[in-house]
């Protein structure tokens, strides 16, 4: 069976202004994820020598006050050879950052981004916070960009000790906080979980929605519990790392779908009557499953979250798409 489908002349007209802006480089084709920083190295556990914390320094076991000390590097200006600080609960990339953030009393200056070594490879009890400090463009903190945080945090330990004294047996259970401040010292908690094994975390956040600053910008880690008398706790890095998409948000095609998802679900951004589609049949539009960014749902997957129900069917109904049990 064909299916016919009518477009307005309005349509027709903006799908030719798109190709003329795109082949005239007008538009970017595709958004892309740009690396802003990373600390340590995305290991391979499968690999041969894998040592996930090998590239970090052992934690000091205090909470140390901000701002802060700088590892600096040889080639840098301010390197001293005889007293140079060791690791610290702060990390600071590349940048001037302004008296009064994180705590600064005067300007400081950073020639180069601090060495992984300068990164403390494990939250603890004891030692509960890593801060990173790093500057964010206009663009990568523009209202058009999407931010991608990724870290991997593995080897998990508990320690009895005495009369015990000796580590027990498993991963522990660790719950773990990720926030995020502006230049202005706004917060936004990006993440929260309990951890009890080797986790990878990946998620993503509009640059707008954490009110991220075009200059300096921290991500902090914190390890908030459980906290047991005479007991320690561990948690350490594998590797940390921020991308940025600095067009995701654009809406090339006026379809009001925007770029990052009609890319990751097979959709064109050069072509608006793709959000009318229900390419999976549930009785959804594109749009319909997009639903403005809230509980969006796959439009190639009928079921998204698998429950039996169709997603059109919950919508309907009122229960969550996205939820399994929610409609039992």
């Amino acid at each position: 069976m064909s299916t016919c489908r009518f477009i307005s002349a309005t349509v027709v007209c903006r799908l030719v202004l798109l190709a003329l802006l795109v082949g005239a480089g007008a538009l970017p084709l595709c958004a892309e994820q740009q690396l802003v920083w990373r600390i340590g190295v995305d290991g391979d556990p499968l690999a041969s020598g894998y040592n996930a914390t090998a590239e970090f320094s052992q934690e000091n076991g205090q909470n140390d006050p901000r701002p802060g000390k700088i590892t600096r590097v040889p080639a840098d200006p301010l390197y001293n050879a005889t007293n140079n600080p060791p690791a610290d609960d702060d990390f600071y990339f590349a940048g001037t950052y302004p008296s009064g953030f994180n705590g600064l009393s005067t300007n400081r200056p950073v020639a180069f981004n601090e060495p992984d070594s300068a990164w403390e490879r494990a939250l603890t009890d004891s030692d509960r916070t890593n801060r990173v400090h790093f500057f964010l463009t206009p663009s990568q903190a523009g209202g058009l960009s999407r931010l991608r945080l990724s870290f991997e945090l593995v080897w998990g330990g508990v320690w009895y000790g005495a009369p015990t004294n000796q580590s027990g047996e498993g991963f522990g259970d660790h719950d773990v906080v990720v926030r995020f401040k502006n230049s202005a010292g706004t917060t936004t908690q990006l993440y929260t979980n309990r951890l009890s094994r080797d986790t990878r975390i990946s998620f993503d956040f509009n640059a707008a929605s954490v009110a991220a600053s075009a200059g300096p910008n921290t991500i902090e880690f914190v390890r908030v519990g459980p906290f047991t008398a005479n007991v320690g706790y561990w948690i350490q890095f594998d590797y940390v790392q921020l991308e940025a998409n600095t067009n995701a948000l654009l809406d090339a095609d006026g379809d009001g779908l925007p770029r990052w998802w009609e890319e990751e679900n097979h959709l064109s951004d050069a072509d608006p009557t793709d959000a009318a589609s229900d390419r999976d049949g549930d009785g959804l539009t594109a749009l319909q499953e997009y639903n403005g960014g809230v509980n969006s749902t796959d439009p190639n997957n009928p079921d998204t979250d698998g429950d039996g129900l169709s997603d059109g069917v919950e919508r309907a109904l009122g229960t969550n798409p996205l939820n399994p049990q929610r409609w039992r």
